[in-house]
């Protein structure tokens, strides 16, 4: 599956997919109950804009590049959509209004629903036909390895930076000294609705 530059480039993109997609939908609805403020079942409807616009995409790329009979210019435009989604999804704050929360969203929603039919395009007609099953299924395995590190990864991180933020904080008020362990931060978040701290300023997420 490596023998060639085209399988190797598109198996670790795919990798890559695996990693983005997962853990934006796995962490942005935190983003929204812990910064925004927002019950469970509302989170989940603000992250609708990300996954309504995957599978739009998704097709119209796979009908778009079956017109055009080339893939090249939809895995460059997919990474660019998908870059320019997350560079400004990492500016959302607190503050940020519905509409920058719900338009950069589709922004990334649509690199990633084009990289679908992009990346397995140029996987299927670099391997023998008799060979396409194997590859694909090497191809579905990276992305759901992205997924798998992607989440992981994503949870360090966060315990990590939630740890070295909360330390500019001490000392806690009471009703935040559970919060001194990093991983009690997520299990913290419906409490926050109701928790009243003069002294502690509301930060973005």
């Amino acid at each position: 599956m490596f023998a060639t530059r085209t399988r190797a480039t598109v198996l670790f993109n795919s990798f890559l997919h695996g990693v983005l997609l997962y853990s934006i939908l796995f962490y942005l609805p935190l983003y929204f109950e812990s910064s925004i403020q927002h019950r469970p079942f509302t989170a989940a409807i603000d992250v609708f804009p990300i996954c309504f616009t995957v599978m739009p995409f998704a097709i119209l790329v796979a009908f778009t590049i079956e017109y055009l009979r080339k893939y090249r210019w939809s895995v460059w435009s997919a990474w660019t959509l998908t870059i320019a989604g997350f560079g400004v999804i990492s500016l959302f704050r607190s503050t940020s209004n519905a509409h920058q929360r719900t338009g950069f969203q589709i922004l990334a929603g649509a690199g990633l629903g084009m990289l679908y039919p992009a990346l397995t395009i140029p996987m299927q007609a670099s391997v023998p036909e008799d060979d396409v099953g194997l590859a694909m299924g090497m191809f579905v395995f990276a992305r759901q390895m992205g997924g798998v590190v992607g989440v992981a990864v994503g949870s360090t991180v966060f315990s990590n930076v939630f740890a070295s933020q909360i330390k500019t904080l001490y000392p806690l008020p009471p009703s935040l000294l559970s919060l001194e362990n990093a991983n009690e931060a997520i299990d913290f978040i419906p409490k926050l609705r109701d928790l009243v701290v003069n002294s502690v300023p509301k930060r973005g997420f």
